[in-house]
């Protein structure tokens, strides 16, 4: 699977139904698409409106033979409660998820969330993946650990706040050049975007919901990282020195 194909699909909540909206914007995904990738806190409401809305994701991974990186919702486990995304893989099944690691103490995300123990690295197919948050890729030094892990594709399901918007192209595009990596990242706030290892566009959204496929070459991993060998160049030895 060195071809492989990315379905943005850029939804926000806005007191409809978010299941049918879901099926609506589904509607306009390829055929042949091998991952659906959604924005963080899509959907209305709280832990039962996402289980309606995994539902529906499950379903449509189903009929369409597609993975799905759910991007991050509440979900409850004993008295925690975390946002979580949920994989999905190709016949609807949970094969793994990933609770958001940097929670947000000016939006008050730790006064209501449990932050997550760490990355969850899955592969879908020949590709090693790890499910991110948007405000994940402002601690670099967490997403280098993950890139060194062997991780080929980002996928960031981001609700950023305002004060973000005029950073966001930058900040994707360089999470994907320092890791060599393709950053597929999914915004509630538009501008939803695939990024190469070499932090080229290959694709981006205006504002609006819709959906966007974007077809990448995994080859194009290792081929950057042959041309610009910052692994090899990388010190690690001497980077435990800060705190």
């Amino acid at each position: 699977m060195n071809d492989f194909t990315i379905s943005l699909i850029q939804i926000r909540p806005n007191g409809r139904d978010s299941a049918d909206r879901l099926r609506v914007l589904e509607s306009s995904v390829p055929r042949g698409t091998d991952v659906l990738l959604l924005p963080e806190i899509w959907q209305n409401g709280g832990i039962e409106e996402t289980k309606h809305c995994l539902e529906a994701l499950s379903q449509i991974c189903a009929e369409r033979y597609a993975f799905a990186i759910s991007g991050g919702m509440p979900w409850k486990e004993g008295e925690r409660k975390f946002l979580r995304t949920w994989i999905l893989g190709d016949s609807g099944e949970k094969i793994a998820h990933y609770d958001k690691a940097h929670l947000s103490s000016k939006r008050g995300e730790d006064n209501i969330y449990s932050p997550g123990d760490g990355p969850t690295i899955f592969n879908i197919g020949e590709a090693t993946c790890a499910a991110l948050s948007g405000y994940d890729l402002l601690f670099p030094e967490y997403c280098r650990q993950i890139s060194l892990a062997g991780v080929q594709i980002f996928f960031v399901s981001a609700n950023l706040g305002d004060e973000f918007i005029n950073i966001w192209d930058s900040l994707i595009k360089s999470a994907a050049f320092t890791n060599q990596c393709f950053v597929a990242a999914c915004a509630i706030n538009g501008n939803s975007a695939i990024i190469s290892p070499f932090g080229e566009v290959v694709g981006m959204m205006g504002c609006d919901e819709g959906v966007l496929p974007i077809s990448i070459k995994l080859s194009d991993v290792p081929r950057c990282r042959k041309t610009i060998p910052l692994e090899r160049d990388r010190r690690g030895g001497i980077y435990a020195i800060f705190p």
